[in-house]
């Protein structure tokens, strides 16, 4: 993940450039009417790489410590989003023909299983 600061005086411009790993749990569940909706828990970032765009004397690991201090505000607001759902597009005449519907999480996909 990308975290870019921009110059106060000209915002065409970008002062800092973080690349930074983000970490966290995700659990998802599947609501009325197919809409997939979750929480992210235990978040954490780590500055893997800074770029200043101008002279400074912040090093890797004092700028890595005050990112990290992002989780809990950056966590709140990405449960704010997940919390309100995702309406999935699944026709609604075969919406209404599926039941036991399941959402399993793998490695870097969801998969929705349902019974006809």
């Amino acid at each position: 993940m990308r975290i870019k600061f921009l110059n106060p005086y000209n915002q065409k411009y970008d002062a800092v450039s973080l690349v930074c790993n983000f970490q966290g749990n995700l659990e998802f569940a599947l609501l009325q009417d197919f809409t997939l909706a979750g929480s992210v828990r235990d978040v954490k970032l780590d500055v893997e790489s800074m770029k200043a765009f101008f002279l400074t004397e912040v090093e890797l690991p004092e700028i890595s410590q005050k990112v990290n201090a992002l989780s809990k505000p950056l966590t709140k607001l990405i449960n704010g989003f997940l919390s309100t759902g995702y309406g999935l597009p699944i026709p609604h005449h075969i919406s209404q023909e599926l039941s036991k519907t399941r959402v399993f999480n793998y490695d870097h996909f969801l998969m929705i299983e349902s019974d006809p």
